[in-house]
């Protein structure tokens, strides 16, 4: 399975279902993944945005793993951005020009599977994430 890193808390926004696009500043659109599933890695860095914030969502970094795959979703779409409200929510940034990786029926992994990420997209062998080929 392909996979994505993102530095925490973004990783676990995903896993949580509280981030339902990824954005990149690609710019080439990976519209293969389409109707593929994604992993969801988990990087070793941390957005210094958090140190700030994470009073606000009932979890802190304690709570959060890093250099694991957390999740894996299902990609429905990928699109260039135009930075409207929704998108903004649903990618927790100011998305516009960005490509947007729209993901659905996220699979959280409990406990996480302990592997080393990549820059761009890598893959991850299907099997240590317990799903069939």
């Amino acid at each position: 399975m392909r996979a994505v890193s993102l530095w925490q808390p973004w990783a676990s926004f995903i896993a949580r279902g509280l981030k339902t696009i990824e954005t990149r500043d690609w710019t080439w659109l990976p519209t293969d993944l389409v109707g593929t599933r994604l992993a969801i890695h988990a990087a070793k860095r941390w957005d210094t945005w958090w140190n700030d914030c994470e009073q606000f969502f009932g979890f802190g970094r304690h709570d959060l793993p890093s250099g694991a795959v957390v999740a894996h979703a299902l990609v429905e779409k990928v699109e260039r951005l135009h930075g409207g409200a929704d998108q903004r929510k649903a990618a927790m940034c100011d998305c516009a020009g960005r490509v947007g990786i729209f993901l659905a029926d996220v699979v959280r992994l409990d406990p996480p599977v302990a592997y080393r990420g990549h820059q761009g997209l890598f893959c991850v062998p299907d099997h240590l994430l317990g799903v069939e080929g």
